[in-house]
């Protein structure tokens, strides 16, 4: 079986992004937190701009955010926080663990992820990724779309999925009642808890 190396981050990214689209949240009441130990989606930072006024990075590999940063300054005048971990904010934060990485510091943030995680008020876990019809004809029996297409990207350089989202999201924390990830995600930036 291959596993995808840096897929399921692109496609956590990917979710994150059609998510606050979908939400339309004012980007004054809400934090942004991307968590890319690996420094791997430095070229989408840019992406994240205008979707909230503070965004924090957490990464190992800083150096790779550097050109990025400067760029979102110097285009947009925004500074991006770069840390090696989680550090709490004072208002509602939306963590995109691209990595996969969490913190017992999560606890009152939503969190976006593609696996089951126990961080976080509200859980956003995705899943599932759809095939092209012409792919889905070439799926071996036992392998699952995500590994085929990730493997299609990373080893032959194929560009269908790189745009791709993951089709699910299961909604998990005190937010679950909620129909949609967008509509958790407003009704948890609204709490007055947070601030």
């Amino acid at each position: 079986r291959f596993v995808p190396k840096h897929f399921g981050s692109t496609l956590v990214f990917n979710t994150a992004i059609n998510l606050l689209k979908s939400a339309a949240i004012s980007p004054q009441s809400l934090a942004l937190t991307l968590s890319d130990r690996s420094g791997i989606l430095n070229g989408r930072l840019h992406e994240l701009l205008e979707y909230s006024s503070v965004i924090k990075i957490i990464t190992l590999h800083p150096e790779r955010y550097a050109s990025a940063c400067c760029k979102a300054y110097e285009e947009y005048g925004a500074s991006v926080i770069l840390r090696s971990s989680h550090e709490q904010t004072a208002k509602p934060e939306l963590i995109i663990a691209a990595d996969g990485c969490f913190s017992p510091l999560m606890h009152k943030s939503a969190v976006i992820a593609g696996k089951s995680f126990s961080a976080g008020a509200l859980k956003i876990i995705c899943s599932g990724i759809d095939l092209s019809k012409e792919h889905a004809a070439l799926l071996p029996d036992g392998i699952q779309a995500y590994d085929f297409a990730g493997a299609l990207t990373e080893l032959c350089f194929c560009r269908d999925y790189i745009n791709s989202s993951f089709s699910q999201t299961a909604i998990q924390g005190e937010y679950s009642a909620c129909e949609s990830a967008a509509q958790a995600l407003r009704r948890y930036t609204a709490d007055t808890s947070f601030t």
